[in-house]
């Protein structure tokens, strides 16, 4: 069995059958999720005006899924510094927080200085793509962070190009 490899059935009895009764592994990474946006809804609750369901985070989460993590969803913060820092009482349980939306200049974009508030360091903002400029990389204390846009494109395509290399690195 070579170092950094998910282990599976065949690969336990393999080390059994070998009489090899311990082996070093990691614990599955637990990723954080924060949704962002007054506009945001929960499937299933009523939809009012001007308002979309979030499907970002349940996406998220079940990709964080497959690539072998635990995903914690945190829930949807409104647009407001108060909400954001409310719900990020979670993250420091976490090996990882992403953020969903709230990542650009805007009005409502109110993500990034959030973090700052908490302590994030921030290694980078934007990266020269489309989809996805808005994006978010630093570090709050010892979690890293990645905030990815809101639009459900581009949090799909950042969250491959992104996300996904953290996760394997992290496993």
């Amino acid at each position: 069995l070579r170092a950094g490899c998910l282990l599976t059935a065949r690969d336990i009895g393999l080390a059994a059958s070998m009489n090899v009764p311990w082996l070093t592994v990691r614990r599955r990474p637990r990723v954080a999720i924060l949704a962002t946006g007054d506009e945001l809804v929960m499937p299933g609750d009523p939809l009012g005006p001007e308002q979309i369901i979030s499907s970002n985070s349940l996406a998220l989460a079940a990709y964080v899924k497959a690539l072998g993590g635990e995903p914690l969803i945190l829930g949807i913060a409104r647009d407001s510094a108060e909400s954001i820092d409310a719900l990020l009482g979670g993250a420091p349980e976490s090996d990882l927080l992403v953020t969903l939306g709230g990542a650009s200049v805007g009005d409502y974009d109110l993500v990034q200085q959030a973090l700052k508030d908490r302590g994030l360091d921030l290694g980078f903002y934007r990266v020269a793509m489309r989809p996805g400029k808005p994006l978010i990389f630093g570090r709050m204390g010892r979690v890293p962070v990645l905030g990815l846009p809101g639009n459900p494109v581009s949090a799909g395509v950042t969250t491959v190009v992104f996300l996904k290399p953290v996760m394997e690195t992290m496993l």
